[in-house]
């Protein structure tokens, strides 16, 4: 007897496990059938074996086998913060202010006062671009370019100047422009033109009379210089007189215009170079040395 109880035992603990692992409650549809299994096994126990076993199958009725339970685990998601940068304030640049051709021209003519050409050239371009037909802007950059050498540009803008309000000094600069290009016809031309439409142009008859003296044209150099010192007397213009009358064979004439020269600069080295040739020409070899030592001592190229 305590066999067969042993072997109920053990088949009622099976089936429980077997139900838990299972994982299902039972429901008392099951427990009937498990009920009637179990009578159908123990139907020869005895009264108290089948009374344990009906106590033992109550107890499986209410033993509720745990359902698994999943703990949901909520996931905090931190935000990640958004780094704003503070906002940089870029001004927007304002628009270049817009210059007028007089803004130009005025700020031109600073940089021509001072000598700064190339910059005076750019500013005298932009006024002219905006229009500007001021005949003295177009003077100002041709004096500009022929400053730089550059006379052909500078030929160019005396035309303009001339075209505009014809002078006597833009035709005398242009002058200077045809012959440093070496066009001596054309420069002669306009030398000329500029002292009709000046007769008291003396920068005119000297810039004349120094093309001449260079194309050998000494009578008519002297004719011009004697103009050119008659209204303004200075050291480079009796200097040059002297020497075309050195070349005319006129030393005595040459010594007088040295010595002018000599009274307005005492330190002109090349007038007692000069003056010392002529000495020597009239055979004063004493006075030519004395000259010639002066010459040497402030200048070591007349040594």
């Amino acid at each position: 007897m305590l066999a067969a109880l042993t072997t109920v035992v053990i088949l009622l603990v099976v089936l429980v496990s077997l139900a838990v692992a299972r994982g299902y409650t039972p429901t008392s549809e099951h427990v009937v059938v498990e009920r009637e299994v179990v009578k159908e096994v123990v139907k020869e126990v005895p009264v108290e074996v089948t009374k344990i076993i009906e106590v033992i199958v109550e107890v499986t009725k209410i033993i509720e086998v745990p359902k698994e339970v999943v703990v949901e685990k909520q996931v905090v998601i931190t935000p990640t913060p958004t780094i704003t940068p503070t906002p940089t304030h870029t001004p927007t640049p304002a628009p270049p202010p817009t210059r007028s051709g007089f803004s130009y021209l005025r700020q031109a003519d600073v940089h021509f006062d001072a000598e700064n050409y190339e910059q005076a050239i750019e500013e005298y371009t932009n006024g002219i671009r905006l229009g500007s037909q001021n005949w003295k802007a177009y003077f100002r950059r041709a004096y500009s370019y022929h400053e730089l050498g550059q006379y052909q540009r500078a030929i160019q803008d005396y035309d303009q100047v001339i075209r505009l309000q014809a002078s006597s000094n833009a035709y005398n600069n242009q002058a200077l422009a045809y012959a440093a290009l070496g066009m001596r016809q054309r420069a002669v031309q306009n030398y000329n033109e500029a002292i009709r439409l000046d007769p008291n142009n003396d920068s005119a008859y000297y810039n004349l009379a120094n093309l001449y003296s260079n194309l050998s044209m000494y009578q008519r150099a002297l004719q011009n210089y004697d103009e050119a010192v008659q209204r303004r007397p200075e050291k480079d213009r009796y200097l040059n007189r002297g020497y075309v009358h050195g070349k005319l064979g006129e030393d005595q004439k040459a010594i007088h215009d040295y010595d002018k020269a000599i009274q307005l600069d005492e330190f002109y080295a090349i007038a007692y170079n000069n003056r010392g040739n002529s000495y020597r020409r009239l055979g004063q070899r004493k006075k030519g040395d004395a000259d010639k030592k002066i010459a040497c001592a402030m200048d070591k190229q007349y040594c």
